[in-house]
């Protein structure tokens, strides 16, 4: 049989078990990360569905307030929660004996005897006065007045990896600023989705204002964080975060100053109505495009509609009606023409000179054309007119 390394009595002492809680983040914060995750997840969820700036920006001031209140209520109700833990899992025990060996533990109480392998402990904990061994449910205290310095470095090395000195007096600061730098995380986040929203166009309203409120947060963030991973903290997930949010905001500021689509009255769509052989939504966003010329064409005219919600459902069931509205899949003459998309959708292409719809442009007469696309993807409809 091994031979014994050493052997040390504990008794199950609550404050103690307290303390232990309080260094455990699983216990002291499990409930809170739950109902955050919950809340974050909201938060994606609520950006990717809606099309508006201000009000994405509302949802995470929402979030903000949400996640200070389920804050405070888990600091109120954590002493409860670990007296509660405390009597469902120790309170019949009264003492309990641990012997160490080579490459495993045994725990032996009134109770329960436990062969553990150190391997298999999840965390060791050492604190100014302690040694906290954590497996499972199981928690061992050991004090280290009461071991020798051969017995704490053993403790120390059983597994490099799973060990971890919190001073005592500094760890419910530190808990507090990790805490701080996660909420900034998921801060960081929730404007990365914003902006990549912004680059590709699904925001209902293009300004660039909240883009420099962004670009400004990003740099204050990166500021504080490249601060503090200096001063110990990990942060170099933030740290990358933070500077792809600048290099983003950037992008967008850049794509917003540049020659963009003019918005104009909707009502201007409905000369388009009876060509397209549809009833267009009452509601959506119209746009001029900027100019632009290509030697094989002329009279070129570019007008973008979007559309959101039931009126993009609306306007993909009355294309879907119609046998003139044909799929971008089987478009017979693909042309180099900016602004007309061929993926995702379905066209509708009609000659203007001979009054009559068709699947190609007659490279070889001099027509007229009113060119139709609508992608189901971003859910817009292009309207081109142009001379060939």
């Amino acid at each position: 049989m091994e031979k014994e390394k050493f052997n040390y009595k504990s008794k199950i002492n609550y404050d103690d078990f307290v303390q232990y809680a309080k260094l455990n983040k699983n216990i002291k914060y499990g409930n809170f990360v739950k109902f955050e995750l919950i809340l974050f997840v909201l938060l994606v969820f609520q950006v990717l569905l809606n099309h508006n700036y201000s009000t994405s920006y509302i949802s995470l001031l929402v979030f903000l307030l949400l996640t200070l209140i389920l804050y405070i209520v888990n600091k109120i109700t954590l002493n409860g929660y670990i007296t509660k833990l405390y009597n469902l899992l120790y309170i019949n025990e009264e003492k309990y004996e641990i012997s160490f060996y080579k490459k495993y533990l045994i725990r032996k109480s009134k109770i329960s005897n436990n062969n553990i392998e150190y391997s298999k402990i999840n965390k060791i904990i050492e604190t100014n006065k302690n040694f906290y061994i954590i497996y499972k449910t199981l928690y061992m205290c050991l004090k280290k007045d009461g071991l020798s310095r051969d017995e704490q470095d053993f403790i120390r090395k059983i597994d490099i990896k799973k060990y971890k000195h919190k001073n005592d007096n500094k760890n419910i600061n530190s808990d507090k600023v990790n805490i701080i730098f996660k909420i900034i995380f998921v801060v960081n986040i929730f404007f990365l989705l914003s902006l990549i929203y912004y680059i590709t166009g699904s925001y209902s309203e293009k300004f660039c204002y909240p883009v420099l409120i962004e670009l400004f947060i990003f740099i204050i963030f990166l500021v504080i964080q490249v601060i503090a991973n200096k001063k110990g903290y990990k942060l170099n997930k933030n740290i990358i975060v933070s500077i792809v949010g600048i290099f983003l905001s950037l992008v967008c500021i850049i794509l917003d100053l540049s020659p963009k689509d003019i918005p104009i009255d909707y009502n201007n769509i409905y000369k388009y109505e009876k060509i397209s052989l549809i009833k267009l939504p009452d509601k959506g966003r119209f746009y001029k495009g900027v100019n632009y010329h290509e030697n094989s064409l002329s009279n070129y005219k570019y007008f973008k509609s979007i559309y959101y919600n039931e009126y993009a459902t609306e306007i993909e069931n009355e294309i879907k009606k119609s046998d003139k509205w044909l799929s971008t899949d089987n478009i017979s003459s693909k042309l180099n023409i900016k602004n007309l998309n061929y993926n995702s959708g379905y066209y509708l292409m009609y000659n203007k000179s001979l009054n009559k719809y068709t699947n190609k442009i007659d490279k070889k007469q001099d027509y007229e054309y009113c060119i139709m696309t609508y992608n189901k993807d971003t859910k817009y409809l292009i309207i081109l007119e142009f001379k060939y």
